[in-house]
């Protein structure tokens, strides 16, 4: 091993008080040890060569001291030592820094733009393909501190842990501001559905509705919660455990929304029993739109010409969905009787609950719309998201809350990610 630190290990280091020097040890030393190269002896003299090239900040004073020139010429020069090691780093490294950081925050923006959209980040088989890569590739070629990032051989923080920690800390940060806006409000509601996702789990939606003082409701979703079973004692454990998590108080709630499901809104072992117990004022109302929609379904079928038209209409709809052919002869009918200027209507498959009427914004509209971005984003491709239930609750939330989304701030998100560990903040700085 040619290197000076296992020289200095394998021997006993004094430390000259006077002279403040490292002085060799007594004694001869073996050459390989420290990767000297006598070349030739002149006049008594031995020339070394090697370790001056390997070791240019290393010298010998007048006392036969090893010592490091760097360090001499800061104690002879009385330099300050700042708090800030960034002052004293060389101008070459301060750029690469600066550099680094450019290409973390078009990082960071990639992945903001793709969550917000709902896009997948990752490939199918070869990351190389992934949307994340391919756009911050295709943004390179405009941004050369980016295209100088991909082409390094160190480590590049692509991966998908990497990922995931950025979309935690933006979830995290839109989180934070509406826990603070339901912790402002004297009173909220809390709003609940469930469905099964792609992969046949379970998810429960949850969603808190308050309002503005100026009389303005808003309704903010806070996360999917995978659970095998659908007990009520089951769902008051999730909610119990959400209000602890985030601090909500349940003298704060007032109001508690579901469908009419036996488990939900029964009258013994439902989930608004457990909570009217915890706190009486929050009052059960039932889903309008559920309500309303079941209402009417009931009231049509009670009618037999009624009923059967709307199975001859939904039997036509998926005769003519089942096949390709009869798709296209349906639009070449619809182009007949259409104007140059008027689009071709897609045909949509038929849902009893949603046939005739199209009911108003209703208080559990946000559920309704979570459960269309779990479809959106937990697909037939995606469908282990499940593994990490973090990240698809991250991606839901950035999705939903797209407005957020657009005004979060990167530089600090850059920062935190920046600060996590030594590595990061010698590669981006502080």
């Amino acid at each position: 091993m040619n290197t000076l630190d296992n020289f200095l290990m394998g021997k006993k280091r004094k430390r000259d008080e006077e002279s403040g020097v490292l002085k060799p040890p007594d004694g001869p030393v073996p050459n390989e040890r420290i990767g000297v190269s006598i070349t030739s002896t002149v006049g008594g003299d031995t020339k070394v060569t090697t370790w001056r090239k390997t070791y240019p900040w290393i010298a010998v004073n007048d006392s036969q001291g090893i010592v490091c020139n760097i360090c001499t010429e800061a104690v002879s020069k009385q330099l300050p030592v700042s708090s800030d090691p960034n002052k004293h780093l060389s101008s070459g490294r301060a750029k690469e820094m600066t550099s680094n950081r450019i290409a973390l925050k078009k990082m960071v923006h990639t992945i903001q733009v793709l969550a917000k959209q709902g896009l997948p980040l990752r490939g199918t088989d070869d990351d190389q393909r992934s949307n994340f890569l391919q756009i911050l590739s295709a943004r390179s070629e405009d941004v050369k501190e980016l295209k100088d990032w991909l082409r390094r051989d160190a480590h590049k923080w692509l991966h998908h842990d990497s990922q995931n920690e950025i979309l935690d800390l933006m979830y995290k940060k839109i989180l934070t501001k509406n826990l603070d806006i339901i912790k402002a409000s004297p009173l909220f509601a809390l709003m609940i559905n469930e469905t099964s996702d792609v992969s046949r789990l379970e998810q429960i939606s949850v969603t808190v509705r308050v309002v503005s003082n100026e009389l303005s409701p808003r309704e903010i979703f806070l996360g999917f919660y995978n659970t095998s079973s659908t007990k009520s004692v089951t769902l008051f454990s999730i909610i119990n455990d959400i209000f602890q998590r985030y601090q909500l108080e349940f003298k704060k709630l007032r109001g508690q929304c579901y469908d009419r499901a036996p488990n939900m809104a029964g009258k013994i072992t439902c989930l608004r029993t457990p909570i009217c117990q915890v706190e009486k004022r929050a009052l059960f109302v039932h889903c309008d739109a559920h309500q309303l929609n079941l209402v009417v379904q009931d009231a049509l079928e009670a009618m037999l010409e009624v009923k059967n038209f709307i199975g001859i209409v939904k039997e036509l709809i998926n005769f003519i969905h089942n096949s390709p052919k009869r798709i296209a002869e349906y639009c070449e009918l619809q182009l007949l009787s259409l104007d140059e200027s008027e689009k071709i209507q897609a045909l949509t498959a038929f849902c009893p609950t949603r046939f005739i009427l199209l009911t108003v914004p209703n208080s559990t509209c946000t559920n309704e719309r979570s459960f269309s971005t779990l479809k959106y984003l937990k697909n037939y491709m995606r469908s282990t998201m499940h593994v990490v239930l973090q990240r698809l609750n991250s991606l839901a939330t950035l999705y939903i809350h797209h407005e957020q989304t657009n005004k979060l701030d990167l530089d600090s998100i850059v920062n935190e990610f920046a600060a996590k560990n030594r590595n990061r903040t010698a590669t981006f700085g502080k």
